[in-house]
C-alpha cells in the first residue's frame, strides 16, 4: 500500500538548526534501497519486513543509535542523531525522510466551567432509553489519568486495568514508566468523555462506553510541558492495532507543523474506519504555544496538526453565548440547567486560586477544516484526585467524541464518515462552517445528509464582447448551502 503523502524536501540547514532545537531526535522514514525518496515521488512506498530490517541495520552500521521502531508497510524509526549523521541521513539510500522530533503541547489551562448539559448529553440518555455510549470504544492519547479517580470508583467507568497504557523509551529513564499522573490534562479530558454516573464528582457524556482506553505519550519532565513525537505516534499505532468496532480516538493536543509519520498514521486510521477526533488547537496572546523556533508552518490563528488532516473531525471552541472564545475577558459560564458561575476567572480572578485570570490570554483557533464547536470550558476531574475547571479545545474535542460514542451507539451499522456527517448535519448551525454540536439531535434524529449537488446555469457558447455571467449552487440535502454568480 502507499500513501500519497509528500514531505517537504529539507533544507540541511533549516533542519539542522530544527534537530538540535530537539535534543538531537529525529524521526526516520525507512524505504527500500532502490525506492525514490517521499519528496520527489509524492507517496510513501510500502516495504516488506526484510526490506525494513536491511534498512534498519545499514543505518546502525553507520552508527545511528536507534531508540525505537515504529512497525508496519511505512517503517519508520526514532534516534538521536549529531550534525554529520544527520548529513549522513540525508544521503542515505534507506531514508525516505527525517524530521525533528518537536513535541506537541495539550490544549488547555484553567479557568470555570459549563459543558455536559452545553451539549444537551442528559437529554440524549433519556430520549434513547439510557444510550450513554455503550456501543462505542474511545482512546484518548494524552497525558493519562489519575490513579486515585480510577481506584476510588469515580474516574472513567469503562476503563478496565489492562486500558490504562503509556509510551516509553529506554534511552529516557527519567519519564515515568506508568500509565497514571498526577498532571490535569489527561484526567480533565477523561472525565468529560467517560466520568462514572455515581454519587461522586462530575459525570461525563458518555458514562457506559463498552470500554475507555488511556494512551499515555506525553511526560511533564519532558521539555517541561510537552509530548514527544515518537510517543504520540507510539499510541497511534497502538489505536491502529487494536482497533475494536465503532471506534473513536480523541486526540485533544496540537502540534504546530506537518510531520509526516503523524500524517501517515493519521491517514491509515481514518482509512481503517476510525473516527479521530482533534481540538483545533487554543490561541495564545503571545504565541507562546508555536514558538518561532519550533519553525511552525502555521499562522496563530489557523487550526493545528493532526485536526488539519483530511477525514480527522476537527472540533473548536464555544461560549455561552454562541461566539468563538477570543482572547479577552471571559463572560459568566452557566453551571448547570439553572444558574451562572460566579467564581469567574477574569470577573472574580481570586476563586480561581493560583490559575486565575490564566484563561485571559487563551482563545480559540478556527479555519476551514474546523467542522464542529463545543463547550470552551468544562468541570472535570484533575490530577490530584479532585475536580476544577479548564478551558479549552481540548474540552470540546473530549466533549465531542463522547457525543459520537452516543450517536454511534444509536446507529451502530454507521461507518465513521456516515457518523461524522451525521453528527455535523445535526448539529446548530451557526454560520460560516461549522455547527454547535448537541448530543440529543445527534442521537435522536436518523436524518441523514442528502447527496451533494452543483447545479450551474449561464450560456453554453459566449462570443468575445462581455460581460457574461454564470451562477453557481451547491445543495447538500434539501437547501442550497452556496450560491454566487461570475
Amino acid at each position: 500500500m502507499r500513501l500519497r503523502i509528500r514531505p517537504s524536501k529539507p533544507d540541511s540547514a533549516e533542519l539542522a538548526r530544527d534537530v538540535i532545537q530537539a535534543g538531537g531526535r529525529v524521526i526516520i522514514g525507512l524505504k527500500s534501497r532502490a525506492a525514490a525518496r517521499a519528496w520527489d515521488s509524492g507517496e510513501l512506498a510500502a516495504l516488506t519486513r526484510g526490506e525494513a530490517i536491511a534498512a534498519i541495520e545499514a543505518l546502525e552500521r553507520e552508527g545511528i543509535r536507534i531508540r525505537k521502531v515504529f512497525a508496519g508497510a511505512h517503517a519508520a524509526v526514532a534516534a538521536t542523531v549529531s550534525r554529520a549523521e544527520l548529513e549522513m541521513l540525508l544521503k542515505s539510500p534507506w531514508v525516505d525522510y527525517v524530521e525533528p522530533s518537536i513535541p506537541a503541547l495539550v490544549q488547555s489551562t484553567q479557568d470555570t466551567s459549563w459543558a455536559v448539559w452545553g451539549v444537551k448529553a442528559p437529554q440524549a440518555w433519556l430520549a434513547q432509553n439510557g444510550n450513554r455510549g455503550e456501543g462505542a470504544t474511545v482512546t484518548m492519547i494524552d497525558m493519562g489519568v489519575n490513579q486515585g479517580h480510577f481506584s476510588n470508583g469515580d474516574g472513567p467507568a469503562s476503563m478496565l486495568s489492562q486500558g490504562c497504557l503509556f509510551a516509553s523509551d529506554p534511552a529516557y529513564p527519567t519519564d515515568p514508566q506508568t500509565c497514571w499522573t498526577s498532571a490535569n490534562h489527561g484526567a480533565h479530558v477523561a472525565g468529560l468523555i467517560n466520568g462514572r454516573d455515581n454519587a461522586i464528582g462530575w459525570i461525563g457524556v458518555a458514562p457506559s462506553l463498552a470500554s475507555f482506553r488511556s494512551f499515555r505519550v506525553c511526560f511533564v519532565v519532558y521539555n517541561s510541558n510537552g509530548c514527544p513525537l515518537e510517543y504520540i505516534v507510539d499510541g497511534l499505532d497502538w489505536a491502529l492495532a487494536n482497533n475494536p468496532p465503532r471506534h473513536i480516538v480523541n486526540i485533544s493536543m496540537g502540534l504546530c507543523r506537518n510531520f509526516t509519520i503523524v500524517q501517515s498514521k493519521i491517514q491509515s486510521m481514518v482509512e481503517a474506519g476510525i473516527l479521530v477526533v482533534a481540538s483545533a488547537g487554543n490561541r495564545y496572546s503571545d504565541n507562546q504555544d508555536c514558538p518561532p523556533q519550533w519553525r511552525p508552518d502555521i499562522a496563530i490563528h489557523e487550526v493545528k496538526y493532526p485536526a488539519r488532516y483530511p477525514g480527522v473531525l476537527a472540533v473548536s471552541g464555544l461560549m455561552p453565548d454562541n461566539t468563538q472564545p477570543v482572547l479577552g475577558p471571559r463572560p459568566l459560564i452557566p453551571s448547570g440547567p439553572g444558574g451562572t458561575e460566579e467564581g469567574n476567572c477574569i470577573t472574580n480572578p481570586s476563586s480561581c486560586g493560583a490559575q486565575g485570570g490564566a484563561c485571559e490570554g487563551l482563545g480559540a483557533r478556527y479555519g476551514p477544516e474546523v467542522r464542529l464547536v463545543a463547550p470552551f470550558t468544562a468541570t472535570s476531574m484533575l490530577g490530584n484526585g479532585g475536580y476544577g475547571l479548564s478551558c479549552g479545545t481540548s474540552m470540546s474535542a473530549a466533549l465531542v467524541s463522547g457525543v459520537a460514542a452516543i450517536a454511534w451507539t444509536r446507529f451502530p451499522t454507521y461507518s465513521a464518515t456516515q457518523i461524522q456527517n451525521h453528527i455535523v448535519w445535526n448539529a446548530t448551525y451557526l454560520g460560516g462552517v461549522f455547527g454547535s454540536i448537541r448530543a440529543a439531535d445527534a442521537s435522536n434524529s436518523s436524518q441523514q445528509p442528502g447527496p451533494l449537488s452543483v447545479s450551474i446555469s449561464g450560456p453554453q457558447a459566449i462570443s468575445v464582447e462581455g460581460p457574461h455571467s454564470w451562477a453557481a449552487s451547491v445543495t447538500w440535502g434539501q437547501s442550497p448551502v452556496f450560491t454566487w454568480s461570475v
